[in-house]
């Protein structure tokens, strides 16, 4: 059972990653775009991003749990993959300090910038169900 750190799970997600291969320049969205790209385009083996972290068929299932004491998601009920917890603690235990100009709720605070953007969209699910309640 892995606990990660609150350290750990607030990280910023890296973007606009820039290759690490002299004279190509190409901008990667994300890390995993970077490793594929190093694999397929200049024949790097297994890219050189976080090569630690490879799904190891063979090892153990690793699981992990919210490092947040009392939380229901903890040793009892833990989450097959690292992103799966991150994505809990950020929408659940994370300081919410993204505000939907949408909205002016104090509910309309969001943890994470990528959930306000989503919520600013007018065809959003959560937009169209707070607009509902608040008529």
């Amino acid at each position: 059972m892995i606990k990660p750190s609150v350290t750990d799970l607030s990280k910023e997600v890296r973007t606009n990653i820039l290759c690490t291969v002299e004279g190509c320049g190409k901008i990667l969205p994300n890390t995993p775009a970077l490793n594929m790209h190093l694999v397929k385009s200049h024949r790097v083996k297994d890219g050189i991003v976080n090569p630690t972290v490879k799904k190891d068929v063979k090892g153990s299932q690793k699981l992990y749990c919210c490092p947040i004491d009392g939380c229901p998601r903890g040793p009892s009920r833990p989450f097959s993959q690292f992103s799966l917890v991150k994505q809990h603690f950020m929408k659940m235990h994370a300081e919410k300090k993204h505000k939907c100009s949408k909205l002016e709720l104090h509910s309309s605070l969001m943890s994470t910038e990528r959930d306000t953007k989503f919520r600013q969209n007018t065809d959003s699910p959560q937009l169209r169900k707070e607009k509902w309640r608040e008529s």
